[in-house]
């Protein structure tokens, strides 16, 4: 099998051990919350479910740069590695359960916006579809 490597540009965030550590404890602090009705996100939760979005953005934006911007790949390719990983590949973000979550706790939220880039931060938890994906990569070229 081929790998497209996007997708290992992608899955290169899971390998780094600093990252692991923020991964697993941001899925117990999901799992606690749904399985829980009585569990509130601490502080800590959700600074690791922020440390999370913010390195597969970091990850996405790296992975645009070295194979779309230099022409190498086509966006459909990029896409489909996105799908692959970050949709198929995990269940901790990009998942509208995260809608409900904002709703209910503004203190989340306010740590979201103070982000490098919070509205790609805040879609990271909620989800995006390749038009806004796209629209937000291409303003790397204006810069």
């Amino acid at each position: 099998m081929i790998v497209n490597p996007i997708t290992n540009v992608f899955q290169e965030t899971f390998l780094d051990n600093d990252f692991m550590y923020f991964y697993r404890q941001a899925r117990l602090a999901k799992y606690k919350y749904i399985s829980n009705d009585n569990y509130n996100l601490s502080e800590d939760d959700k600074c690791n479910l922020i440390t999370v979005a913010s390195a597969w953005s970091a990850s996405i934006r790296k992975a645009w740069r070295l194979f779309i911007l230099s022409g190498k790949y086509e966006p459909f390719e990029f896409w489909n590695a996105f799908v692959s990983v970050f949709i198929l590949g995990q269940n901790l973000l990009l998942d509208d359960m995260w809608v409900e979550v904002f709703k209910q706790d503004k203190e989340f939220l306010k740590l979201i916006k103070k982000t490098s880039n919070p509205k790609f931060i805040e879609k990271m938890f909620t989800g995006m579809d390749w038009k806004y994906l796209r629209s937000e990569l291409n303003k790397m070229r204006e810069v």
